[in-house]
């Protein structure tokens, strides 16, 4: 008994589906990049740290993160 197995490859649509993936990951960088100039900017006027946290949503580890980046870029 033989067992055939179709394999069809679609280049355009291999092509749409990495398009789409590259996309959504550039969309996906862009909000994070907007989320931590927004949780810099917050942390400089003074907003208490659960607040932005709340706010951007984004967890509290990523905004100490991304205060100690801006900290040491000071420096």
């Amino acid at each position: 008994m033989r067992i055939k197995f179709l394999i069809h490859y679609n280049e355009e649509e291999e092509k749409r589906k990495l398009r789409k993936a590259e996309y959504e990951a550039g969309m996906a960088e862009g909000v994070m990049k907007t989320k931590k100039e927004a949780v810099i900017s917050l942390a400089e006027m003074g907003v208490p740290l659960q607040q932005i946290t709340q706010g951007v949503k984004v967890e509290e580890k990523t905004v100490h993160k991304w205060l100690n980046e801006k900290k040491n870029m000071k420096t």
